[in-house]
């Protein structure tokens, strides 16, 4: 049987547990969801199931959850902690609408601290890593694409191959382009002032 934990700090909470069928519900702070070992299945505003790995369901949002025993990690920001501007910051999202993503980092993250089960101070100081400090004037954009963004701009006329930018990245190919148009809603990396980079050409 897996074990339940919950730890609470100032302005944000943890909890870990095996669920199963949760009836709708909603909260307060915005919560990041993590599925351990597999993906869960979560159902907004009584719409359409769908399966996700990480997601990010907003304050006040209705939701369902259904995990068949699935380890679950919920982690939960307050609207008014001091942590709530860079947790938007770390994770862009709209406030009207779940983001579904996946993170292999994230869930490596909550998968050791669930496993080890370090003290509370250990975990804190993990959490901090996962959201860094609020930054003035940051673009609230996906830390792996900053690099990105900043090449498109200094080589403006450079038609970079996906490829390139991938490794830049960290990330597959097909990750960069789901990642890309999500954050930014563009899916050739082109920007106002640049080529951004090649499509891979088609048989």
């Amino acid at each position: 049987m897996f074990p339940t934990y919950f730890f609470m700090w100032p302005g944000r909470s943890l909890y870990f547990g095996p669920l199963q069928h949760l009836e709708p519900r909603l909260h307060a702070a915005p919560v990041l969801l993590v599925g351990l070992y597999r993906p869960f299945r979560i159902r907004i505003n009584q719409g359409e199931c769908i399966s996700c790995r990480c997601g990010i369901v907003p304050a006040g949002m209705l939701h369902e959850l259904d995990l068949e025993g699935n380890v679950l990690a919920k982690l939960f920001i307050e609207r008014d902690s001091p942590d709530y501007e860079a947790f938007r910051q770390r994770f862009p999202y709209a406030l009207n609408a779940f983001q579904a993503f996946d993170d292999a980092d994230i869930v490596e993250l909550f998968v050791k601290i669930y496993e080890e089960s370090p003290a509370k101070e250990a975990i804190h100081k993990l959490i901090e890593t996962l959201i860094p400090p609020y930054t003035e004037n940051l673009p609230l954009l996906h830390p792996r694409l900053i690099s990105v963004m900043d090449l498109l701009r200094q080589e403006p006329e450079q038609n970079h191959s996906q490829l390139q930018i991938a490794n830049l990245a960290n990330l597959s190919t097909s990750r960069l382009l789901h990642l890309f148009k999500a954050e930014t809603g563009c899916h050739t990396g082109a920007t106002a002032s640049g080529k951004g980079w090649e499509s891979p050409s088609t048989p």
